[in-house]
């Protein structure tokens, strides 16, 4: 068993994987500041897109829902859009669990989601991230768990 704290990493699957690069780069600085990545598959190019049957698909459903709530924090990758990360964010948020969603720089110009960006919930933050300044703003994220 992992003693380290775990973070739900969210991030887009079946809505597109342009911005799925980055979730390695924030799993890594996540392990690098002695926390634990839950939801590494996430992280698999293939992510669960080969069996689509109810089965696998509950299975999914339960495995992620229940990772969430075994979480200390998540962070999701939000600059594709995906009702799947929306649902989790959603979740968590419902659960009490902090949510940093982070949306890539080069995506300033387009309207940001306003069910995440008009969102008041104290436990929610969000900003524009690049390669520069992922460390920065993902330990000052972690520095307040």
């Amino acid at each position: 068993m992992n003693m380290k704290r775990p973070v739900y990493l969210a991030g887009s699957i079946s809505g597109g994987r342009e911005f799925a690069g980055y979730l390695h780069y924030i799993a890594d600085i996540v392990e690098e500041h002695g926390f634990h990545v839950i939801s590494r598959s996430v992280l698999d190019p293939g992510a669960d897109l080969s069996d689509r049957s109810m089965k696998n698909q509950r299975f999914i459903f339960e495995r992620d829902v229940r990772w969430i709530a075994e979480s200390v924090a998540m962070i999701a990758e939000i600059s594709t859009p995906s009702l799947g990360v929306g649902f989790e964010v959603h979740e968590a948020l419902d659960l009490g669990i902090p949510v940093f969603a982070l949306r890539h720089a080069s995506l300033r110009c387009a309207t940001a989601p306003a069910m995440i960006v008009g969102n008041p919930d104290p436990l929610l933050r969000w900003t524009y991230y690049d390669e520069s300044n992922l460390p920065e703003i993902i330990q000052g994220f972690l520095g307040d768990l």
